[in-house]
């Protein structure tokens, strides 16, 4: 038994929501770069509210980290090469 292709359980997760409902959630994806599923419960949560959403995703120590810009050797050289 194999597992279901993702862009089938997006049609399932997706099912019964308002147009307005499927772009919140499309957005918050966007906006945080979760997967759907992770973007339906945050909205649920916190009733179909994006701002809410993602102050509840970003609140949580586990994705603080995940958000962190991160830098690599190169940007450190040239940041020293020209911070003068």
């Amino acid at each position: 038994m194999g597992t279901f292709p993702f862009h089938f359980y997006s049609l399932i997760s997706q099912q019964g929501l308002t147009k307005k409902q499927k772009d919140q959630s499309n957005y918050l994806r966007a906006a945080i770069g979760c997967d759907e599923k992770t973007a339906l419960d945050l909205l649920r949560k916190t009733n179909w509210d994006v701002d809410r959403a993602c102050e509840l995703h970003f609140g949580d120590p586990k994705n603080q980290e995940k958000s962190k810009p991160k830098s690599n050797k190169k940007q450190e050289e040239m940041f020293e090469k020209y911070k003068g």
